[in-house]
Parts: structure tokens; sequence; C-alpha cells
């Protein structure tokens, strides 16, 4: 499995490892977090997000379930477009169609 390093501020750190629960690794304390349906626990551990980063992540997670992965801006870009109900304006449509975004080819 391919991982990444992230850096967090001590204050975050100290608050996921409070929020991780014994049994879990860090990779499955956010998971867990990001994928709560009342609510969004990760804000809280966070701080605030908007939402157009929040729907991003929304994005991201179901397009990872469906084995359709797309970049980290492609998919920050289709989050906000969600957000605003607004169409992607893109040659690039093969990858924003993967996305739950309105695509416009030009």
């Amino acid at each position: 499995m391919e991982s990444k390093t992230v850096c967090l501020k001590h204050e975050t750190y100290r608050r996921l490892t409070r929020e991780k629960r014994d049994d879990e690794s860090f990779s499955d304390a956010i998971d867990r977090f990001l994928t709560t349906d009342d609510g969004n626990p990760l804000r809280e551990l966070i701080g605030f997000v908007d939402e157009e980063s929040h729907r991003a992540i929304e994005e991201r997670r179901r397009l990872r379930e469906r084995r359709a992965t797309i970049g980290a801006v492609d998919v920050m870009i289709a989050g906000t477009a969600i957000e605003a109900n607004k169409p992607v304006v893109t040659r690039n449509v093969g990858e924003f169609q993967r996305t739950s975004a309105s695509v416009t080819p030009y």
C-alpha cells in the first residue's frame, strides 16, 4: 500500500492522538473521521474546513471507493464546481466525468 508523509501542527497531532482508538492506526482514525455520516468530526479535530474542501474530500472518497481517482487539484476543482452548482469547463472531459460534477467541454 502506498503511503504519504503528512505534517501536522503539534496541537492537531495531540488532538488526533487523543481521538485515535488504541486498536487503530492514524490512517484508520482519519478514515473513520472522514466517513462518519452524522457531521464530520474531522472538522472539529482540525478546525474549520470550507464547504468546497469538504465536498472535495467527499468526492475523493467516492472516487477512491470506485477505484477511479483523479489528481488532487482536479478533485478540488470538481468539489468547488459541485458546491457552486456550476459546471467544470475543461478539455479534460474524461477525467472530470468520473466525478459528480457537471462537465462542459471546450
